[in-house]
This record gives structure tokens, C-alpha cells and sequence, in this order.
């Protein structure tokens, strides 16, 4: 159960914003998720943009630390306003985290970005609303880079990405709420990247040529992958709310691990496959997507291609608009591809099928489910009222950051 833990002098404020059942204790300065995600409220100290090209640069501002793995340079609690950029790091070698930062700009540009840097940092809990990239990292070569609880592009869906990593490696993306972004996350020829417990609840989740990446916990709008491999993507909620043609595109990638998914509400497919290979798809729930749950593609007609083995996954309601897609069943399949598993006999659940009977793929392939599930492997999915509440809460958050900000005097932030 989510937990919101506010004073008491924003307690009816929250009652009037919210009419729903949520738990509110009153004995914190901050706004706080049970998932991790988390904003301070207190004042800033202002100033104008912060960029840092060299280690000595480190120096010329009244940072505290040292640079160094154990006491790296803090940057914390600065308010940067109408400025074109944010704060920008690179070409260094010294350690940083960059907290509890709050960045607008009226004009495009980056938030926070980071290029050229062989040093561990983090950025976390920081609050950034308009930029054509909200947090940007390149082309970085550390062992340990974080970016965790922030809220990233709430101004509108110009906001090319919230979260955009290229070409660097070993990035863990924790614990973000990204809101109204063209890509929440955004990953790109970063390979061992984990990207976890985010909400991107209106924006997509975009990997490319990244493999060995793990994709866990999240929720988005819709979950792109194009070219990784050696990938795991577990217990992901992704709701296309009827205003996305396909909520899960899985493109040209192979020996992926697809589990315990929950992909509902697409307003065409809600899973596609094209050229996925070697790949597991166990235990998934495809619900409410008006053509097929699950369709796999190969570029032409039926060829030996995909191998990829498919069970115990649930099937409800899908396919229901079928003088639209013509579809005689909730998967299509036009490649070689195994729909049970044939040393425990079991399939896969399928709403529309009767008692006893094979259930039959659509598809050039000719497939056959030999041992579909009498029951479903995994509950149908209720999560829509918490789905609901999160997205309040989130944005509930932001209302309450805001208003105890403009009642606080201005004061300076001590180290």
C-alpha cells in the first residue's frame, strides 16, 4: 500500500485533491512512495546553471567532499530556473551525486547532462520539469552509475525523453515517476543497464542495441525493444488504456527471458514479435487488447524461425474485435515456435476455448496449443485501481512539492 507522509498543514489539501482511500500519517518533511520514490521539500539556493568541464572546475564552486569514492563532491539543493541548461558534467575523473536539485526552463535543452566521464556519480531525487531532455548520460565508462527517484518531464509531452542513456554501460535507473514524456526511458547501446521500479505511466520505455539489460518492475504506457539480446524482462505492467496500437514491440532481439508480465488494453495488439528468437514467454497475462494478445512475426511467409517456447501464460478477452482483424483465436503466429511445454505437458489459458480442446494459433505456422491450462497459471489482473492511485499520488506529489515551496521564506541551503 502506497503511504503519503505529509504535515499537517497540507493534510486538507491532500483531502480535497484526492477523492480516494489513501493512507496519510502526519510525521515528515517529505513525500515519500513505498517503492522508493521520494522528493524533499525544502528551500533551495539558487543559481543560474552549474558546468563543470575538467576536475579543477569541481573546485570553483562551494561543494562539500572531496572527489573521491568515499566522500564524493555533493550537489545538493540548488533551484535553477529559465536556463537553457542545467547542469552539465564532463571530462572528469572525480566522483559526484547530484540530489535534491530542481530545474525548469522555459527554452530547450538538457536538465542534467553528462558526457566524457570515467567516474562513479548518482543522480537522485531531483525534480526536473521542461527540457528537450530531462537527464542525459553519454558515453560514460564507470562501475557504478545511479539515477534513482527522480520526477522527470512534467511539462508536457515535448519533452523528447525523460531518462536518455547512450552508449555507456553499467547504469542502474531506479525508483523514477517520468511523466509526460515521448520516452520515459530511453537506452541506448548500453549494455548490463538495469532499469527498475520506474513509473512512466503515460510514456514509453525505449531500449536499442543494449544487450544483457534487465527491464523488472516497472509500469509504462508501452515497453520497446529492438536489437538485445541476453535480456530479462520480469513483472512489468503495461497498459496501452486504449490509445496504443501495441503495447509491447519486441524487435530483431533474441534469447530473452519474457516472464510474469502483465501487457492489458492495447488498441491493437498487445504483444508483438518481430524476428524474436530463442526466447522464453512464461507466465504472462495478455488481457483486453482488441486484436491479438501475443502475435509473432518473420517477414514472410511460414519459415523455421523464432524456437521460441511459449506457456503458461494466460490469455483473456483478447481478439474481441474480430470483423476488424478477421482472428479466429487470441495469438498469431507465423513462424516455428513451441506453444507448451513438452516435458511437463503444460499450455497455456485461453479464455475462449472450450473444456478439453486444442487450441488452435492463428498464423502461417498452423501451431496448436496440445495442452492448454484449465485454469489461468496466474490471477487476472485487478491492478487498476492501484494503477489509478499511483498516478495520483505521483502527481499529488509534485501539487504538494510545489505549494509548500512557495510558502517557505527563501533561505540558503547549508552543507
Amino acid at each position: 500500500m502506497c503511504i503519503i507522509m505529509i504535515k499537517k498543514n497540507v493534510l486538507k489539501f491532500c483531502i480535497l485533491s484526492v477523492v480516494l482511500t489513501l493512507s496519510i500519517c502526519l510525521n515528515s518533511d517529505n513525500l515519500e512512495i513505498s517503492d522508493g520514490i521520494s522528493i524533499n521539500v525544502f528551500a533551495f539556493t539558487n543559481i543560474p546553471k552549474i558546468i563543470i568541464t575538467s576536475n579543477e572546475d569541481f573546485q570553483s564552486y562551494n561543494f562539500s567532499g572531496v572527489g573521491s569514492y568515499d566522500d564524493p563532491y555533493i550537489i545538493d539543493g540548488y533551484e535553477i530556473l529559465d536556463s537553457g541548461i542545467g547542469i552539465v558534467i564532463s571530462n572528469t575523473t572525480e566522483n559526484f551525486i547530484i540530489s535534491n536539485c530542481k530545474i525548469e526552463s522555459v527554452s530547450s535543452g538538457f536538465g542534467i547532462f553528462i558526457f566524457d566521464v570515467s567516474s562513479n556519480f548518482s543522480i537522485e531525487g531531483c525534480l526536473i520539469s521542461t527540457h528537450y531532455e530531462c537527464i542525459k548520460v553519454y558515453n560514460v565508462t564507470a562501475a557504478n552509475v545511479k539515477i534513482k527517484a527522480n520526477t522527470v518531464g512534467n511539462n508536457g509531452p515535448s519533452v523528447t525523453s525523460g531518462i536518455h542513456v547512450k552508449n555507456s554501460s553499467l547504469i542502474t535507473i531506479s525508483g523514477n515517476y517520468c511523466e509526460r514524456n515521448a520516452d520515459g526511458i530511453r537506452v541506448e547501446m548500453s549494455h548490463n543497464t538495469v532499469i527498475e521500479n520506474n513509473r512512466c505511466l503515460d510514456s514509453t520505455i525505449r531500449v536499442f542495441s543494449s544487450n544483457l539489460t534487465t527491464i523488472v518492475d516497472n509500469w509504462c504506457f508501452e515497453l520497446s525493444i529492438a536489437y538485445c539480446h541476453f535480456s530479462s524482462i520480469n513483472n512489468n505492467l503495461c497498459d496501452g488504456k486504449e490509445k496504443i496500437s501495441n503495447i509491447v514491440n519486441i524487435e530483431h532481439s533474441s534469447n530473452l527471458n519474457i516472464t510474469e508480465n502483465t501487457i492489458i488494453n492495447s488498441w491493437q495488439l498487445g504483444f508483438m514479435g518481430f524476428h524474436l528468437e530463442n526466447s522464453l514467454i512464461i507466465s504472462n497475462i495478455f488481457q483486453d487488447n482488441r486484436q491479438y494478445g501475443l502475435a509473432l512475426f518473420y517477414g514472410s511467409a511460414y519459415e523455421d524461425i523464432g524456437h521460441n517456447i511459449i506457456y503458461m501464460n494466460s490469455f483473456y478477452h483478447n481478439s474481441y474485435e474480430d470483423e476488424v482483424y478477421d482472428s479466429n483465436s487470441q495469438a498469431l503466429d507465423h513462424g516455428n515456435n513451441t506453444w507448451y511445454n513438452e516435458e511437463t505437458s503444460e499450455g497455456n489459458y485461453w479464455s475462449d476455448r472450450d473444456i478439453r480442446e486444442i487450441y488452435s494459433i492463428d498464423g502461417y505456422s498452423n501451431a496448436y496449443d496440445l495442452y492448454p491450462l484449465d485454469k489461468p497459471s496466474k490471477p487476472k489482473y485487478s491492478g487498476s485501481f492501484q494503477l489509478m492511485v499511483f498516478t495520483i499520488i505521483g502527481l499529488l506529489s509534485i501539487v504538494l512539492y510545489r505549494k509548500k515551496k512557495k510558502e517557505q521564506k527563501k533561505k540558503k541551503y547549508s552543507y
